[in-house]
């Protein structure tokens, strides 16, 4: 029975360094940093802006005002909590769909970075709900300029990508993956 015990313990254990080594992600902290999280906001349409500096996001609230998928005018100012230099920001707004929406990063086994939306229902159908979650995260070339209303948001998302190293340690593994 101790026999058994052993040989049940260490395929056990084979079992769960299989699991971890074929996880698709390795899911670290969410990169991104919440600039706004709202339950109604004045996006009055499914969208989805990445903007690389505050010019640009003017830009890129202007188009979305012209197609009319602001709920309320004049178009919300640049978020002012960003490093341009080192940041860009990614909004994703729901529109009345019912839903809520949260902007999740996960970083994959291969090093790269998923950039996607999470949509959670909302008990009452969403109502007059607009709920949008803006978001900052660290400069890199797959995340350029870009606007998108309605069901074009869906031929965007989910977006990915390479992402620079996080400040502080790094570990072994995230060094051997942003060289491969």
């Amino acid at each position: 029975m101790e026999r058994t015990a052993r040989v049940n313990g260490a395929a056990l254990a084979g079992m769960m360094m299989v699991a971890m080594v074929a996880a698709p992600s390795v899911g670290e902290a969410n990169d991104a940093v919440t600039l706004e999280k709202a339950a109604y906001g004045p996006y009055g349409a499914q969208s989805l802006v990445v903007a690389n500096s505050a010019g640009s996001w003017r830009q890129l609230m202007a188009e979305l005002e012209a197609a009319g998928a602001l709920a309320i005018t004049p178009a919300p100012e640049p978020p002012t909590d960003v490093d341009w230099s080192h940041e860009v920001v990614v909004l994703v707004a729901a529109g009345p769909t019912g839903y809520d929406v949260e902007v999740e990063v996960t970083r994959l086994s291969n090093g790269r970075t998923k950039v996607e939306p999470k949509y959670t229902r909302l008990g009452n159908d969403g109502g007059e709900s607009l709920p949008y979650h803006l978001v900052k995260l660290p400069k890199t070339a797959y995340l350029a300029d870009v606007v998108a209303i309605g069901n074009d948001v869906a031929t965007l998302l989910p977006m990915v990508g390479d992402m620079p190293l996080p400040a502080g340690p790094t570990t072994w593994g995230q060094l051997k993956a942003a060289y491969r």
